[in-house]
This record gives C-alpha cells, sequence and structure tokens, in this order.
C-alpha cells in the first residue's frame, strides 16, 4: 500500500496534512504572519487557521509573537520533511484534469515546482518552456508577450531545440522602461534558442489613433502587421489587469473606472472583469482581441496565486487554450472553483 492508497481510505487525515503543511509553509515564507493573513492566502475559515495553529504550536513548530506567528527550527525541519508527502498526496494530474474541466479550456498543465517547500522559479521556467517548445511546429510564425512572466520562461528554455522555418515575432509593442522585459528583447532570445528567424520593430505599445493610422503607411509596420495576421502560435503571459494599467500609466479616472467595474485581467491591451467582459481597451499596433482569438494554438503562463482571478476571466474569452501555471496557483485556483473537497483525495470520483 503506497501513500495514495492511504488517502483514498483515511481522505480527511489527508486534507488535514496538507493544511498544517500549507500553513507551515505560509508562516516560513511571510513570517511574522498573524491567522487572519494566513487564512487570507490560503482561502481557510479563520476559526479553522487558529485551531490548526494551536495544534503547531503544541507540537513546537511555531512560536506567536506580538507581531505574529514564526516558524521555528523544529518547524522548518518538519516542513522540509512532509514535502515530498505533500507532492504526492496532492495527485497533480486530478487537480489538472478538474480545473480543465472547470474552466473548460483545451488543456490544463499544472508544474509543481516546488523545492522543500519553497517556489522553485528555475524549475518551473524549464518545465513550462518545455511545454511551450512541444506546442510549436516547424513553419510556423509565433507571437511572444513581453513581461517578467515570459522573460523567465524564454530564460529558463532550453538552447539545444531547433526548429525550421520558424519566425518569432513580438505580439505587441514595447512596455516598461526595462528592455529585458519588452516583447523585443525576449523574441530575440527565444529565436536564438530554437535556432529560428525573428521580426522585431520599435514602438510602444500605447499610441493615440492619429500615430497608429500614419505609421501603418510604414513599410516596417506593413510587414509587422502581415505576419501578426498570419501568427501560427502564441504565447504569452496572463496579467492582473492593476499590474499592466500601472504599467501603461492609464489616466487616474481610467483606473478608477477599472477599479469600480471589478477589473481583473489584461490582456493585447484589454481589461476584463471576472466574467470575461471587456471593460476597457488600449490602442496599439499589433496583436488585438479580434486577432488573438484567430491564432490556431495559443498558450498562456502564470504563476502566483494572485493569477487565479485573471485566468479565471481569460478562460471565458477564449476556451480553446492551454494554460501553464504553477501548483500553489493551481491549488488556489481549485479553491477558488470549489473544487478542494475530500473527494479530490480519493481519486477524483
Amino acid at each position: 500500500m503506497n501513500l495514495l492508497d492511504v488517502s483514498k481510505l483515511t481522505p480527511e487525515l489527508v486534507q488535514v496534512f496538507l493544511d498544517r503543511y500549507e500553513i507551515l509553509r505560509v508562516i516560513s515564507n511571510n513570517q511574522p504572519i498573524g491567522r487572519r493573513g494566513i487564512a487570507k492566502l490560503l482561502s481557510l475559515n479563520e476559526r479553522y487557521v487558529r485551531n490548526q495553529t494551536e495544534v503547531l504550536s503544541d507540537l513546537h513548530y511555531i512560536a506567536t509573537k506580538e507581531t505574529g506567528m514564526t516558524i521555528t527550527f523544529e518547524g522548518q525541519q518538519i516542513l522540509q520533511l512532509s514535502s515530498k508527502y505533500a507532492q504526492a498526496f496532492r495527485n497533480v494530474e486530478i487537480l489538472e484534469d478538474r480545473i480543465q474541466s472547470a474552466l473548460a479550456v483545451s488543456r490544463i498543465h499544472v508544474v509543481d515546482a516546488d523545492i522543500g517547500g519553497y517556489f522553485n522559479s528555475g524549475l518551473f521556467a524549464s518545465t513550462a518552456g518545455d511545454l511551450v517548445l512541444e506546442s510549436i511546429h516547424d513553419n510556423s510564425i509565433v507571437g511572444i508577450t513581453g513581461g517578467s512572466t515570459m522573460k523567465l520562461i524564454v530564460d529558463g528554455m532550453p538552447s539545444d531545440t531547433e526548429k525550421k522555418n520558424v519566425i518569432v515575432v513580438p505580439a505587441r509593442g514595447s512596455l516598461g522602461k526595462k528592455y529585458e522585459y519588452q516583447s523585443n528583447a525576449i523574441v530575440e532570445i527565444f529565436a536564438e534558442k530554437i535556432h529560428a528567424d525573428y521580426f522585431t520593430i520599435n514602438f510602444p505599445d500605447q499610441m493615440d489613433a492619429e500615430w497608429i493610422q500614419t505609421s501603418e503607411l510604414s513599410e516596417d509596420i506593413q510587414k509587422y502587421n502581415d505576419l501578426i495576421e498570419n501568427i501560427d502560435v502564441l504565447v504569452f503571459g496572463i496579467g492582473r489587469a492593476d499590474t499592466m494599467a500601472g504599467r501603461r500609466g492609464l489616466r487616474p479616472s481610467t483606473l478608477s473606472i477599472l477599479e469600480k467595474n471589478g477589473a481583473v485581467a489584461e490582456a493585447f491591451g484589454n481589461y476584463f472583469d471576472l466574467e470575461g467582459n471587456i471593460l476597457y481597451e488600449s490602442k496599439s499596433i499589433g496583436l488585438g482581441l479580434e486577432g488573438y482569438n484567430r491564432v490556431d494554438r495559443v498558450i498562456a503562463v502564470a504563476y502566483g496565486i494572485e493569477k487565479v482571478e485573471p485566468i479565471i476571466a481569460l478562460s471565458k474569452v477564449r476556451k480553446d487554450i492551454t494554460i501553464i501555471i504553477d501548483l500553489d496557483c493551481a491549488e488556489q485556483l481549485a479553491s477558488k472553483l470549489r473544487l478542494f473537497s475530500s473527494n479530490y483525495f480519493k481519486g477524483g470520483v
């Protein structure tokens, strides 16, 4: 009998084990922290958190101070020892299937990048990068967006893959002050790693209508638009509405409208609420929502629990999409969608 067999017999004990493990991990990563903060991060009832932290305190795994709870040396040791059992009990494949079914999207990939209870960005990047490469075939035009998520993925990709007759283009214009996070820079690295050609063009992500109309007469812009209209594969990072609005420097009045109407996600200059409704569109040359819906293969990448609502929103914009997320994000997403129950640990029945 293995651990998963045990979980089928006593699923309620497995849930308690995982809850205490996650509480310890949250305390370790956010110490000092109070019960309310733990409850919010894990989407657990505060009374339940209090009961579990009292047990952990009695076991000398955490210490309570006026500033909040901290993890003890013994707590760190038990956290590391428990990590491999937590990963076994989580059963990632079942988690993928449940989320995929709930969101009704083509594919959900959950990358377990936890090592010793901590998120390992390098492991996530390399695994997600391999999944991205599997979706790129020879004779393709690949669109790539900018941002910290895409930079992480591209940096973690292997450089020994060769794709024939592939050209990589930026899906949107440049955004932000740091060049390494801009789409042109990421496109260049991506193309080099798969030994492909690339086409870049310098223009800002946000432009007024007059500039757009004038620039479209440019030969380079016309070539770029032709490539964009024929993208076969699109890879992009899922963005939070508030973060992206800040980076674009939207007017305070626009920010207020977005906040008032519950904007949670951004993609290709469009801001969406949790139901996938468009609240605002930022005009630019490059891929827009209409073009996004025409692309044959779409891969979206996100990591971190703060991406849960943006994922839900964008899953309602387009269903035939592959989404790659980390385990923490997946578990919070499952909790948000109310997929976490004792039945989950019984093997998905």
